[in-house]
């Protein structure tokens, strides 16, 4: 028993302790004669505080279910993906104590989880970067993700995108200079309805994509 103290700890630790980085605002971007190119906006987000959000349902006889319905009317958001927030688990196998949710959401969509008034769900202020010219100047300036870290690719081929969707997303990434990537979001037994090659259907990804990829990335033959 003693032999496994540090294991357990590191269990019990990671359980029991969680993360939420909050970034701090961006400051604008400014041409010569004062006009904006690029600016932060304040947006919102939704986390999740799993081990009160499970005991508040425990309390008022609430399901993943009932939980999952409400929020994905809330947030207009797929069922399936708040579903397997609910059941996050740890590597070690135990249920998580938190995740995120949703970020950069409109006060709209905030007010209407707000008012669900679940315990153990958590809205906060998140930042949108907006680029008032939209493509102008956008391999100088860069392209962010949703923590404001700058990005080289864009995930273009996904299990739950339309044909259509994949042809935006690709131009988005022609335009501002980003890589192709694709995946199909597997994660073994925390998200049995996807498959690991196919996604929920017939996902591909090109074989196309993959030399600018690997030269970005440094990888020789």
């Amino acid at each position: 028993m003693t032999s496994k103290q540090k294991v357990y700890a590191s269990m019990a630790n990671e359980q029991w302790t969680s993360e939420v980085k909050i970034n701090a605002k961006r400051g604008r971007i400014l041409d010569s004669e004062g006009n904006e190119l690029a600016v932060s906006a304040n947006v919102y987000r939704v986390d999740l505080d799993l081990n009160t959000l499970r005991s508040y349902m425990k309390k008022n006889k609430l399901s993943n279910d009932d939980i999952s319905k409400a929020l994905s009317e809330a947030l207009d958001m797929e069922y399936n993906s708040i579903l397997d927030k609910l059941d996050l688990k740890l590597s070690s196998g135990v249920p998580a104590n938190s995740a995120t949710l949703a970020r950069q959401i409109e006060k709209d969509k905030a007010d209407k989880v707000k008012q669900l008034n679940f315990s153990g769900v958590v809205i906060s202020e998140d930042i949108k970067r907006y680029y008032p010219n939209n493509n102008f100047l956008s391999k100088v300036l860069g392209v962010v993700n949703s923590d404001g870290v700058g990005i080289t690719g864009i995930e273009a081929y996904y299990n739950t995108y339309t044909p259509v969707e994949e042809e935006y997303v690709s131009s988005l990434a022609k335009q501002n200079a980003l890589l192709l990537t694709g995946g199909t979001d597997f994660h073994g037994q925390n998200k049995p309805h996807i498959s690991l090659f196919t996604g929920q259907g017939n996902m591909e990804v090109p074989e196309a994509i993959l030399p600018e990829f690997m030269e970005a990335i440094g990888f020789t033959r």
